[in-house]
């Protein structure tokens, strides 16, 4: 079972398979701070749609993909990712909402070692442990193979 923690099943506003596509290219560039919130949601969609992708290339290899949505977890990450500015809010509202680290944890190895997870070669859940269906954007299979190809090729450089 391989499990990807990148924002999936979040149903982003305003994307389409272009800009994901788009987003991907420009992320092998520098991005300044203040555009990486508006890289986050290309690339999410672009984990689902690579996890579809990868369960069909690799279905001979008996591995099941799982896309899930840690939920808000208090870490540094969030305010590393935002304009500096933005941090004391960030803290103030992770403190509010998040959950712990360990919590997190806790809901991954439910997800993992759930019978559900063994049924189909993808599938995607919330933090809660509840099923999702992913964004529309993220069914598009020729954004699929497109990210695939992508990420392989991204890698090998």
């Amino acid at each position: 079972r391989i499990i990807s923690t990148l924002a999936s099943t979040q149903q982003f506003p305003f994307q389409s398979a272009d800009a994901v596509r788009q987003r991907l290219e420009e992320s092998t560039e520098l991005i300044p701070p203040g555009r990486v919130p508006f890289c986050l949601m290309p690339v999410g969609l672009a984990g689902d749609a690579w996890l579809r992708e990868a369960s069909i290339r690799y279905q001979e290899h008996n591995l099941h993909f799982v896309g899930t949505f840690p939920g808000v977890v208090s870490t540094e990450v969030a305010t590393t990712s935002f304009p500096s500015w933005m941090a004391p809010l960030l803290r103030a509202k992770l403190w509010l909402m998040a959950s712990t680290e360990e919590e997190a944890g806790l809901v991954h190895v439910a997800i993992a070692s759930s019978d559900n997870v063994g049924r189909q070669d993808v599938c995607f859940y919330n933090h809660l442990c509840e099923g999702r269906r992913v964004h529309n954007v993220a069914l598009d299979d020729s954004l699929a193979a497109f990210v695939f190809d992508w990420l392989e090729k991204t890698c090998n450089k």
